[in-house]
């Protein structure tokens, strides 16, 4: 949270909650974000989506996975965007250091656009996720995701995700961000690709 009053207004607002819940073979995994930045009583950022996604681990290397997904981003002219989907996920390297997975998903995504221009498209939801230690304290990890339309390979979406954390106890790292997102064929006036960097503090509780 950062705030500025006197010769310069600036809000800005940023944040991450996510809960991990596992029973047995089973995984429930949630994930908010919301950001918002007013600068001179302009909005610049305002932004938000909530992740919903379970797991049920098949024969220890492969789960099954089912998820939904709820955003919006003003920026992008996009006022809702929902996803439906299932799929596979297979644990390819599973060591101490390094680990690796390859997730295979099919979804159905709905979008409500500003001007009321409503798309609905089935799109193959593929990712390869992978952490590394690097050190006793410093963790990599990286996922991207590849999303081109079935009825459109050229219908493509890529999200890459990337953070950079540091243990600072056992309840508190420092954290660097990159995240790159790139459509294809973005509504009218919005740029192909976004990318933001940000640094913070992820306390677990």
């Amino acid at each position: 949270i950062d705030l500025e009053r006197g010769n310069s207004e600036l809000t800005e607002i940023t944040t991450k909650p996510q809960m991990v819940v596992r029973t047995g073979a089973s995984q429930w995994f949630l994930l908010n974000s919301y950001s918002l930045t007013e600068a001179n009583e302009k909005t610049v950022v305002n932004e938000g989506f909530s992740h919903l996604r379970y797991n049920y681990n098949l024969t220890g290397t492969t789960l099954l996975e089912a998820l939904t997904q709820f955003q919006y981003n003003r920026e992008q002219d996009l006022q809702l965007r929902t996803l439906l989907g299932a799929g596979l996920r297979f644990e390819i390297v599973r060591g101490k250091r390094v680990s690796v997975a390859l997730g295979i998903t099919g979804m159905s995504e709905y979008e409500e656009l500003d001007g009321g221009k409503i798309i609905r498209t089935a799109r193959n939801s593929d990712y390869v996720s992978t952490r590394v230690k690097l050190r006793k304290h410093l963790h990599l990890m990286n996922t991207i995701y590849v999303q081109p339309a079935f009825d459109d390979l050229g219908d493509i979406r890529v999200l890459d995700e990337l953070e950079l954390s540091v243990a600072v106890s056992k309840w508190l790292a420092i954290t660097l961000e990159v995240e790159y997102r790139y459509d294809s064929e973005p509504p009218a006036g919005v740029k192909e690709y976004d990318l933001s960097i940000k640094n913070g503090l992820t306390a677990k509780i």
